[in-house]
C-alpha cells in the first residue's frame, strides 16, 4: 500500500495544497506522473507530488489521520511529465508571485500536455515504420525481392512507405528475412542549413567573453549597441558550455525568434537544437517538449515560455532584448522569464547573460549597484557608424 500526495487540476489557492490518495496497483507510478482520482463526487486530473510506502491497511489509516481515503482510479502517463527540477522551480515561482502551484505547472507544459485540457489518456506520440535485415538469405527469391532485400541491406533501415510494392515487402516480412522498427516522428521540420564555421572574434568581444568566463559572478548584463556583435558572442559562449557537457538555454522575445536567428544557432549546433515558440501546433510543440526532455537536444531556443522547458544539466541561460516586454506574462499565473531565468540559474549554478542595447530601468541598476556584472560592447563591427538619430515631436505630425 503507498500513501499518494496529488495536486487537483484545479487553479484555486483553496485548493492549492496536497491530497492524500492510496494506490495498491501494478502500473508505474512516482512524481510528475497524472492520475485520475474522484474528487467531491468528480473525475479529475491530478498530479503525483510524493509517495510513501506504508504497512498500515486503509481502516488503519484512517483511524489514523481522522478522514476518509480513497484510491486512486487510473494512472494515466508511462513516464513522468515533470521531473524534480521542474517541480522545485514551479513552487518558487509560485511562492514567489502567489500563484496557484497548479497554474504554474500548466504554463510548463505544452497545451496537449496541460491540465486545462487533460485528457484520461496520454498524448499520442507518432512514429513511422522503418525497414531493417533480419537475416540475410536469398535463397528462393524473386528478383525483385532480392532487388529490396539488397536495397535495405544497403541502407541500413529505410522507410517503409518509400520502398512501394507492399506484396512484396510483405512477403520478405513474413519469411522474417526484414523486420519492422519503429521511429518515432518530429513534425516540426528544421531546414537543413549547412554548417558554418564561427568568424573571428573582435578585440572587444574576446574581452567581453574572457570577462565573462574569467568571473565568478552568477548574473550578467551585455549592453551593446546595435551591429556590435552580441550574437555571435551568445554563440561562442554557447559553445563552450556544450564542449562542458552543459545544456544552454537562450530566450528571445516572440517578435524576435526569426527564421535568421533561428539559423545561425541551427548552423552551428546542428540537431542539438529545439525550438519552443507560439507558431507551432500542438503536435510540433509536443515533440520538441519530448525531445528537450529525453536529452535529444542540449540547446533550447524559444519565446517567454521556453524558461520552463524541461532541460538538464543547464550551464547558460541567455535572456536577448532582456528590456521588452512581453518577457512579463499578464495573465495567471504572473511572472517575468527575467527573474524565472535567474532563479533557475541558481537552482543549476549555472550563469545568467541578460543582452540588449537598451537595457531595462531595473537591469541598469542593478549592474550600476554591482548585482549584475556589467559588460559592454559599445563599437559597431568593423567601425560602422551608428544611424543619425534627432528627437522629434509628434504633434508637428498630426
Amino acid at each position: 500500500m503507498r500513501i499518494v500526495e496529488i495536486l487537483i487540476e484545479y487553479a484555486s489557492h483553496t485548493l492549492d495544497r496536497p491530497f492524500s490518495y492510496l494506490y495498491d496497483g501494478n502500473k508505474k507510478l512516482g512524481p510528475g506522473f497524472r492520475v485520475l482520482v474522484n474528487f467531491n463526487r468528480r473525475p479529475l486530473v491530478g498530479y503525483v507530488l510524493s509517495i510513501k510506502e506504508t504497512t498500515l491497511t486503509q481502516d488503519e489509516l484512517e483511524e489514523q489521520s481522522g478522514y476518509r481515503l480513497e484510491d486512486i482510479e487510473d494512472v494515466i502517463d508511462e513516464a513522468p511529465l515533470l521531473n524534480q527540477d521542474l517541480f522545485d522551480l514551479a513552487k518558487r515561482v509560485s511562492q514567489y508571485y502567489l500563484a496557484p502551484f497548479i497554474s504554474v505547472l500548466q504554463a510548463m507544459l505544452p497545451p496537449s500536455l496541460s491540465p486545462r485540457k487533460s485528457s484520461l489518456r496520454a498524448p499520442k506520440i507518432a512514429y513511422e515504420q522503418y525497414l531493417t535485415i533480419n537475416r540475410y538469405s536469398e535463397i528462393d527469391l524473386t528478383d525483385k525481392q532480392i532487388e529490396i532485400l539488397r536495397l535495405v541491406k544497403k541502407e541500413g533501415q529505410i522507410l517503409k512507405k518509400e520502398v512501394g510494392s507492399p506484396s512484396v515487402v510483405e512477403k520478405l516480412l513474413n519469411r522474417e528475412l526484414i523486420k519492422i522498427v519503429k521511429v518515432e516522428k518530429r513534425r516540426l521540420s528544421i531546414p537543413d542549413y549547412k554548417e558554418q564555421k564561427p568568424p573571428l572574434l573582435t578585440e572587444d568581444q574576446k574581452k567581453v567573453i574572457d570577462e565573462f568566463n574569467g568571473s565568478g559572478d552568477s548574473v550578467f548584463l551585455l549592453q551593446g549597441v546595435t551591429g556590435s556583435g552580441k550574437t555571435e558572442v551568445y554563440l561562442t559562449l554557447c559553445e563552450k558550455e556544450l564542449e562542458k557537457g552543459k545544456s544552454v538555454l537562450f530566450l528571445v522575445p516572440e517578435i524576435s525568434l526569426t527564421p535568421m536567428m533561428m539559423e545561425y544557432f541551427i548552423r552551428r549546433f546542428r540537431h542539438q537544437v529545439a525550438i519552443l515558440h507560439s507558431e507551432l501546433t500542438p503536435a510540433e510543440k509536443y515533440d520538441e517538449y519530448r525531445k528537450i526532455a529525453c536529452g535529444e537536444a542540449k540547446v533550447v531556443i524559444g519565446a517567454r515560455s521556453a524558461i520552463f522547458a524541461p532541460l538538464e544539466n543547464i550551464g547558460l541561460i541567455i535572456l536577448d532584448e532582456e528590456h521588452v516586454e512581453s518577457y512579463k506574462q499578464d495573465s495567471i499565473p504572473f511572472y517575468h522569464a527575467r527573474e524565472v531565468a535567474i532563479m533557475r540559474g541558481e537552482m543549476h549554478s549555472a550563469k545568467v547573460l541578460l543582452g540588449s542595447a537598451t537595457p531595462s530601468l531595473e537591469s541598469r541598476a542593478r549592474a550600476k549597484n554591482g548585482v549584475y556584472h556589467l559588460l559592454r560592447l559599445d563599437r559597431r563591427i568593423n567601425e560602422q557608424k551608428l544611424p543619425a538619430t534627432k528627437i522629434i515631436n509628434l504633434a508637428d505630425y498630426h
